[in-house]
């Protein structure tokens, strides 16, 4: 791509960044929409000439050399935007889940706001007069404005996911290696940071996050891990998680960590619910139906065998419609119909499958349920 395309590409992604609703509320929400929208007008008035800059700099080098002093400018400015979005998106992650806020080291000096606002606001001030300086030569090069046919609207970004052909991607062992060693390796505070991955579009960021993610050695190193595109529909927040399934992890107990309260969790909107193969599970992990007593449908626990008893809560939980049991040894026996010591908690559930056998709640008959098939 010529140098001058290229610019004139870098410089309509910006603009887009900038005219952008996500862009509009971050300037809002840190107090930088004065100077955000000073950048958007000289940004706006250098992207006029920069197709007639195009042919001019075949034959001037003066101008070739512009266009390099306006090309790391740019580079300076989706930096900050980015940066802008990165801690943004880190502070809607420590909101939603609340319960790793204190796992989640600090990028930046986000305890302090005010700090971060006069900071990101400097440096978009800097930008800007760079900017100033680059517009006022284009007169001297007897630049003029031209159209390019329409005004590019801010683009839709598609919600990506997690799987990724690996021999698709070329040249990323190195970044991947470091990015993985960090995540093995804790902070001084034994916790993980949030590690970012900025830069251009079409460099090759989701790509590199999809083999970390996939990498063997970070499966093996977390129990839990999920992928969320939380700049999919235009910035917006992903939608409700609406199926939970945490299996076959031999340590994990799911237990409340000490002086947290619920209040300080993520809340989810379940549809359903499935708990498998965990043999540290010993109290049913309560927190995990906040925000679900109208959604979920399904849950299921299977090879808990150390699970005690299940929650009061599922009595006020109308939407249930299944809940399924296998090999929980004596919650199974809890949940005997009539009088096991948790049957007042399911009966209400129109199918109850334990260990196999369906019951249902409103007669005395058994289905066995392996019979019908």
């Amino acid at each position: 791509m010529a140098l001058e395309s290229f610019a004139f590409s870098v410089a309509q992604k910006v603009l887009e960044k900038l005219a952008s609703k996500a862009c509009q509320e971050i300037s809002i929400a840190w107090g930088v929409q004065g100077e955000l929208k000073k950048l958007e007008d000289v940004l706006m008035t250098v992207k006029a000439v920069l197709l007639d800059a195009e042919e001019k700099q075949v034959t001037n080098n003066d101008v070739r050399v512009w266009l390099i002093k306006l090309k790391d400018v740019l580079y300076d400015a989706e930096d900050v935007l980015d940066e802008f979005e990165c801690e943004t998106q880190r502070k809607q992650l420590l909101k939603l889940y609340g319960s790793t806020a204190e796992k989640v080291g600090r990028l930046f000096s986000s305890s302090n706001p005010l700090a971060f606002s006069f900071k990101m606001g400097h440096k978009i001030k800097q930008i800007r007069e760079q900017l100033d300086e680059i517009a006022s030569l284009k007169a001297k090069f007897h630049l003029s404005e031209r159209d390019e046919g329409r005004r590019s609207m801010p683009k839709e970004r598609a919600m990506t996911h997690s799987f990724v052909n690996v021999s698709d991607v070329i040249g990323r062992d190195e970044d991947k290696e470091n990015i993985i060693r960090l995540l093995q390796k804790p902070n001084d505070g034994g916790k993980i940071d949030v590690i970012p991955i900025v830069g251009i579009g079409g460099l090759g960021k989701t790509a590199l996050s999809k083999l970390v993610y996939n990498d063997e050695r970070v499966q093996n190193h977390f129990q839990l891990k999920m992928w969320l595109d939380l700049f999919a529909s235009k910035y917006e927040m992903p939608p409700a998680l609406e199926t939970l399934i945490i299996e076959d992890c031999e340590n994990l107990n799911l237990t409340m960590e000490e002086g947290k309260t619920d209040h300080d969790l993520a809340r989810f909107n379940l549809q359903r619910l499935i708990l498998k193969k965990l043999p540290e599970l010993v109290e049913f992990p309560e927190w995990l139906l906040r925000g679900s007593t109208n959604t979920l449908q399904l849950l299921k626990l299977e090879w808990c065998r150390n699970l005690k008893e299940l929650p009061a809560c599922l009595q006020n939980i109308v939407s249930l419609q299944q809940i399924v049991i296998e090999d929980c040894d004596e919650l199974s026996e809890r949940c005997e119909r009539g009088k096991g010591e948790d049957w007042s908690k399911i009966a209400h559930i129109p199918k109850i499958v334990l260990d196999g056998s369906e019951i249902n709640s409103t007669d005395d008959s058994h289905i066995d349920s392996t019979s019908e098939d």
